[in-house]
């Protein structure tokens, strides 16, 4: 059976998610620093970082497989998810989210970029603005 995660970091502390155990508003995930499994909240969990250190993901990896979970598979979010995460303000469309702005075509407000920048960066995008225009590579 495949265990799906999010390898993430809160306040200094990284942690797994268990993506398919969302119950009565909760998540279990895994707690790397105490070794132990604790509840957390959808909000917690958009607060946090994605670990992209290559060698601490092989890390927690194995320290995963070796307490009992069986093929990892970590979940990456789509630049789509990322982008409908982040609230912006566009002179057209008012407060809006990321994805409307760009799927529109439209542009992003100086005060917004530095936002979406830091987002789809700390999630392994490489991303520029020209003019406004959101570039992603």
């Amino acid at each position: 059976m495949k265990t799906n995660i999010k390898l993430l970091v809160n306040s200094g502390e990284p942690f797994a998610v268990l993506v398919d155990s969302f119950k009565n508003g909760k998540y279990t995930c895994y707690s790397f620093d105490d070794n132990t499994h604790f509840d957390a909240t959808h909000s917690y969990i958009n607060e946090s970082k994605n670990i992209n250190n290559k060698l601490d993901v092989e890390r927690y990896i194995a320290r995963l497989e070796s307490i009992g979970y069986d093929n990892v598979n970590i979940v990456v979010p789509t630049i789509q998810e990322l982008l409908e995460n982040i609230p912006v303000k566009n002179w057209y469309l008012g407060k809006t989210n990321a994805l409307n702005v760009w799927s529109n075509d439209g542009t992003f407000e100086k005060s917004s970029q530095e936002k979406v920048r830091r987002v789809l960066k700390a999630n392994g995008y490489s991303v520029s603005f020209s003019g406004g225009k959101l570039m992603i590579k």
